[in-house]
């Protein structure tokens, strides 16, 4: 049987040790982002709550003047880190991905179909990229198919032919719904 195609070679020297799981984290989870969008909500929420409880307990005016000020200044923020990263769920997203990062499981699967394709630049003054797309089938622990699409920029392969369909490929899957392409 053939070696397995990997989207990202970087992989290739890590795969018989646990270092695989960490470039994996390091590729797919925006942790400092994370981080701060966790601190504003824990900020956010003591500046809502603090006052009127020191207000309630010590009877100080100034603690809900303080206290209308946060409703002025914190809900706003809170309610914005609410809905656009809760509810659209960026954080659903990012333990999904933390998850399968630290718990999933290497399975061969099959390379489905392989093509470059084009991402345009944001900036008009930068150029575009060309990435490596492929489609992929393989299976959960619990035997379950699953078929997803991974992309990622492969310089070495823009001029050389891509790999054919049937190749083997590395997937880290975690359930049906968690799954990406080494």
């Amino acid at each position: 049987m053939s070696e397995p195609f990997l989207l990202d070679p970087g992989y290739e020297p890590l795969l018989g040790t646990t270092e695989y799981r960490r470039r994996f984290a390091r590729q797919h989870l925006d942790t400092v982002r994370e981080a701060i969008k966790l601190i504003v909500a824990i900020v956010c929420v003591v500046w809502l709550v603090v006052p009127p409880l020191l207000y309630l307990r010590t009877g100080i005016v100034a603690w809900m003047m303080f206290g209308m000020v946060g409703l002025n200044l914190a809900l706003p923020m809170l309610l914005l880190v609410v809905l656009r990263f809760w509810w659209i769920g960026d954080w659903i997203r990012y333990w999904r991905m933390r998850r399968l990062a630290w718990h999933g499981e290497l399975h061969e699967g099959t390379l489905l179909v392989a093509r470059r394709v084009v991402i345009p630049a944001i900036d008009e003054d930068d150029y575009d990229t060309v990435a490596v797309e492929i489609e992929y089938r393989a299976e959960t622990p619990a035997g379950q198919r699953v078929q997803g699409t991974s992309r990622f920029r492969r310089d070495d392969l823009l001029n050389s032919e891509l790999p054919p369909a049937g190749t083997p490929v590395l997937v880290l899957v975690l359930n049906e719904k968690t799954h990406a392409m080494l």
